[in-house]
């Protein structure tokens, strides 16, 4: 929904975060149960490993509703109810867009961010490193795939504005409409056409 509302229906974010040095999730445990998480997992993993003295490890900031795997890996974490999360995304991007985005917007993102109570320092001290490491090409922001449009839509803009886009994120094509095909197995689910049914990597 959110990739439709910016010109980019049928494009799904495919992360990486092999080459990424800060992260930001915001309300998703994409090192456990969303998307490619066996394969995100692994490449967080490789980013903590220290071989050498002159070896750094990645830093991940987690903005949380309840407790993850993420989270609990994360080496700042800040816990929000879910419904401040869009705020949240509104604050970051208030930090991050700058003058690009203009002076109006930007005053109404910094609004939308503290009228919620999101906590400003946390919120900025994310921001100052997110830019350090753009400058490498290495910054990531992730959003729950759960979240509304709206936030993704945030995300998107805080991601293109940090150069994240095209490098530890690839946009990839899918296939069809997935909710079609999902009325399409009710059906034959209920015409008991099924015998056995098998889910890879998805929950409906």
């Amino acid at each position: 929904q959110g990739s439709a509302l910016i010109g980019a229906g049928g494009l799904v974010p495919m992360y990486r975060l092999a080459g990424a040095d800060v992260i930001v999730s915001i309300d998703g445990d994409h090192l456990n149960s969303e998307g490619e998480s066996v394969r995100l997992a692994g490449e967080f993993a490789d980013g903590r490993r220290v071989s050498t003295p002159g070896d750094k490890m990645n830093r991940l900031y987690s903005v949380e509703a309840d407790l993850t795997l993420t989270g609990a890996s994360a080496d700042h974490r800040l816990r929000l109810g879910s419904s401040q999360m869009v705020a949240f995304a509104n604050a970051l991007a208030a930090e991050l867009l700058g003058d690009a985005a203009g002076e109006e917007i930007i005053t109404h993102l910094k609004k939308r961010g503290t009228k919620a109570g999101v906590g400003a320092k946390w919120v900025s001290e994310a921001a100052k490193d997110l830019v350090v490491a753009a400058k490498k090409g290495e910054a990531i922001v992730l959003a729950g795939s759960h979240l509304p449009a709206e936030a993704h839509i945030l995300v998107y803009a805080i991601n293109q504005a940090l150069g994240a886009n095209g490098k530890t994120i690839k946009y990839t094509e899918i296939a069809g409409d997935e909710s079609e095909s999902l009325q399409d197995l009710i059906k034959a689910l209920e015409a008991g056409e099924v015998v056995t049914l098998v889910f890879l990597g998805g929950n409906p």
